[in-house]
């Protein structure tokens, strides 16, 4: 089984990478999905495609002239895009994708997926308006009742009281928290944190 893989900013940068590449191909990878990040990885594509890995980007960033050579680009920044809303974050792009997938196997996508929708898309600032707005709304009455034993340890480090999230607590105290093992060590901490259903781990 394929775990996530989150670049080390402080000797991988923010994006798509070879060495990232490398490793998930010693793993036997086979499909690479990026989340917020790829549009104008050209260069790293065309090397994961010539290992025999699929790409797969969602992104929301501005796209170049010359769109890298990936299998799927879900971007509602695409001249050919017919999404009606273009300000999703990169969370609720992956987030699309999701839906789409538990779509095409006639499941209900999971409603505590939209925890995480909501903490990645008030963390990476876009206008709370429209779609955004409604995830958020959302995510927000998820998170304020969550099971999840890593977001209940870091609400109640963040000394936040049960049913008090709102979007100001997620910027200036739980994003915050979760963005900073990245800046400071390994980022697959907070990714621990989030998913652990050990409330002794969390």
């Amino acid at each position: 089984e394929a775990k996530p893989y989150i670049p080390n900013r402080a000797n991988e940068g923010h994006g798509l990478n070879n060495h990232a590449i490398n490793a998930l191909e010693s793993l036997g990878v086979s499909l690479l999905i990026t989340v917020d990040c790829g549009s104008s990885s050209i260069g790293e594509i065309k090397y994961a495609n010539s290992l025999g890995i699929d790409v797969i980007i969602t992104d929301h960033h501005s796209l170049p002239h010359n769109l890298p050579p990936a299998l799927a680009i879900i971007n509602h920044n695409r001249i050919d895009s017919m999404y009606p809303f273009r300000e999703l974050a990169g969370v609720g792009l992956a987030f699309k994708l999701a839906q789409a997938l538990y779509e095409s196997i006639e499941t209900k996508c999971p409603s505590d997926l939209l925890e995480f929708v909501a903490l990645g898309t008030v963390a990476d600032m876009v206008p709370l308006k429209g779609e955004n707005r409604t995830l958020v709304t959302l995510g927000i009455k998820a998170l304020n009742s969550t099971q999840k034993p890593g977001l209940k340890a870091i609400t109640q480090n963040s000394r936040i009281r049960t049913g008090m999230i709102d979007s100001e607590a997620i910027s200036f105290y739980l994003a915050p928290r979760l963005n900073a093992p990245g800046r400071l060590d390994d980022p697959m901490i907070s990714l621990e944190l989030l998913t652990t259903i050990s409330e002794h781990d969390a």
